[in-house]
């Protein structure tokens, strides 16, 4: 089975990203992490065990997303209209600040093409995010009214 290591820092920033797209474009198979203490250098050790014949989902199967480089990367300032990407940009802000507070990686609470996703359809409803590729009750439950109220603020549409 083959794996790949990862060495994300606590502050985030490229490596942060190279793992969230790895991880949407990849069938994993186990995850295993490690933190690992060094002040202001501390980072988070993964090892990503994954299956070959588990094809690329070109950004979890998001409609409008499906455009990947050759490095497998989603440039979603090219595939996002403005005003969608400034707010995936947001949401990318809240999803830090929660997972943070949460004590998860950011990936967990929603992932950048769910995060594109939501911010091409504008969700507005619990169902709504239940609609978007990967979104299951527990994420829904746990981060959906947050996520509503966030994006009504934002967006100036109806309550959830």
């Amino acid at each position: 089975m083959p794996y790949r290591h990862f060495q994300v820092p606590c502050s985030g920033g490229e490596m942060e990203e190279a793992f969230n797209r790895f991880l949407c474009q990849h069938r994993v198979l186990k995850v295993e992490k490690e933190f690992v203490p060094a002040g202001q250098d501390s980072f988070w050790a993964y090892q990503v065990h994954y299956d070959v014949a588990g094809t690329a989902r070109g950004a979890m199967g998001a409609p409008g997303i499906a455009d990947v480089s050759k490095k497998g990367m989603v440039d979603y300032k090219a595939v996002l209209k403005e005003a969608d990407f400034n707010l995936f940009l947001k949401l990318k802000e809240w999803r830090k600040e929660r997972a943070e507070r949460d004590g998860v990686e950011a990936f967990t609470v929603f992932t950048n093409a769910q995060l594109a996703d939501i911010a091409q359809r504008r969700c507005d409803s619990l169902q709504a995010l239940k609609e978007i590729s990967g979104v299951g009750e527990g994420r829904v439950e746990k981060y959906g009214m947050p996520l509503l109220s966030l994006l009504k603020e934002l967006t100036g549409s109806k309550p959830p």
